[in-house]
């Protein structure tokens, strides 16, 4: 069976599994791949099904202010 994704980010990959990147993925690209690859896609954040939304980036940290001179 099969079932689109949406690539979030352009990169190589082996949706055949010959031990080559034999694909380029172009961000934005919706195509139809194995439930085992768009899975796998998914999981590793490289895909997303297409209306859901992608997941959030952790937000960074804040470092703290220095502390202010006291006279």
């Amino acid at each position: 069976m099969t079932k689109p994704v949406e690539i979030l980010t352009t990169f190589h990959g082996d949706p055949e599994n010959s031990g080559h990147a034999t694909h380029l993925f172009s961000a934005g690209d919706t195509p139809n791949l194995s439930d085992e690859y768009a899975d796998l896609l998914v999981a590793k954040g490289l895909a997303s099904l297409p209306g859901t939304a992608a997941p959030a980036a952790a937000p960074l940290p804040v470092p703290p202010l220095p502390p202010t001179p006291t006279e």
